[in-house]
């Protein structure tokens, strides 16, 4: 037990140093490599204790070093468990959480660790599910060819041999909604990132003519590895900032059919995976953020055909950037909502996305 205290003390000194510049993941991977006396085990507890701390940094935020510590101790050693615990993680941010969120839930599901879920391509399911019972690695199958992981288990072989691709459920069924209510014969991902949406897309509809563009060359690259991995046709990319003058892209870019747009946000509904974020947040950022979209939005809509869609999407749990956001667009620019919905949350241990499909008229 005085070992335990020790680490715990290591372990605030840790996340008090912890500015928030960078993902707390990467910091605490660099104070591993000060540490290289830390074997794997010490590791372990220490990513454990820090991330206890982010978890309930409502209740610890306000108390003492020493209550910290004892918080913690009585914690990590079994003496408290969390029922018994009054925490409220997004407290101060309740004003700003849309109200077609369960607030309760989301402050609960906050402080477990979220699971990762692996789309499995049907021609490695039977491959895979034999490797991982001989693994003895536990999964559960929650969807279509998705199976729900431990946050820690290592998929990495999976990834590389091209078995499947990790996308978190909510995304999947935002993807699923969208292809039952919109064509998907021409689609433009304008805000593709790794591309783990329009892999789910291919997925459904092969035959689409996808082009995915993103303000990052670098992560366009990555796009094009994972489909070429997994077998899938390499769509084009281009390297496109939406914030700047886009009267140089070519006449190939007007009458979308269908544009994407998994706009940039606070990241809000994905905090249980890096619960440091909602301790450094300030409510600012949701105007800045929101002011931001409705750019995105404004300027995507000179490229929508008529009777095209866009399918506004954000990692957001705040309205602002979510119902606000679509319903100030539809009204201003003639779109007809049709749906907007607020995809996975506790019920489905996942995280929580938004998406609305808008028509223009």
């Amino acid at each position: 037990m005085k070992f335990l205290n020790v680490q715990i003390s290591n372990a605030l000194n840790i996340v008090t140093q912890y500015q928030g510049i960078e993902p707390f993941h990467l910091y605490l991977k660099g104070i591993f490599k000060q540490n290289k006396n830390w074997g794997s085990k010490d590791r372990k507890n220490y990513r454990n204790i820090c991330y206890t701390y982010w978890r309930y940094f409502d209740v610890l935020e306000s108390l003492s070093t020493e209550s910290k510590q004892q918080f913690l101790f009585d914690f990590i050693s079994g003496e408290i468990q969390s029922s018994q615990i009054q925490t409220k993680a997004y407290g101060k941010l309740d004003a700003f959480v849309s109200k077609s969120i369960d607030q309760n839930q989301l402050n609960n599901s906050f402080i477990s660790e979220a699971p990762v879920f692996f789309r499995v391509l049907d021609s490695f399911e039977k491959h895979f599910i034999q490797e991982i019972n001989s693994l003895n690695i536990k999964t559960e199958l929650v969807f279509n060819k998705v199976y729900k992981f431990q946050a820690q288990v290592d998929l990495t072989h999976f990834i590389e041999n091209g078995y499947g691709y990790i996308q978190d459920l909510s995304s999947q069924l935002a993807m699923e909604k969208l292809s039952e209510n919109a064509p998907l014969d021409f689609v433009w991902d304008c805000c593709s990132g790794a591309g783990g949406k329009s892999i789910d897309l291919m997925l459904k509809s092969p035959k689409t003519k996808l082009f995915c563009s993103d303000m990052r060359q670098t992560i366009l690259e990555n796009l094009k590895l994972r489909f070429k991995t997994l077998g899938l046709n390499v769509p084009q990319t281009q390297e496109i900032d939406l914030l700047k003058d886009l009267t140089g892209l070519n006449n190939g870019f007007y009458d979308q059919k269908l544009i994407i747009a998994d706009a940039p946000c606070t990241g809000s509904g994905t905090w249980r995976r890096n619960p440091e974020n909602l301790a450094f947040f300030t409510p600012d950022k949701i105007t800045t953020y929101s002011t931001l979209q409705e750019s995105i939005l404004n300027r995507l809509n000179d490229f929508v055909m008529q009777n095209g869609y866009i399918f506004y999407m954000t990692c957001s749990v705040f309205s602002q950037e979510n119902e606000t956001n679509s319903k100030s667009f539809a009204v201003k620019n003639k779109y007809q909502i049709v749906f907007e919905e607020y995809f996975g949350g506790s019920e489905i241990d996942s995280d929580i996305i938004y998406g609305c499909l808008m028509q223009k008229k």
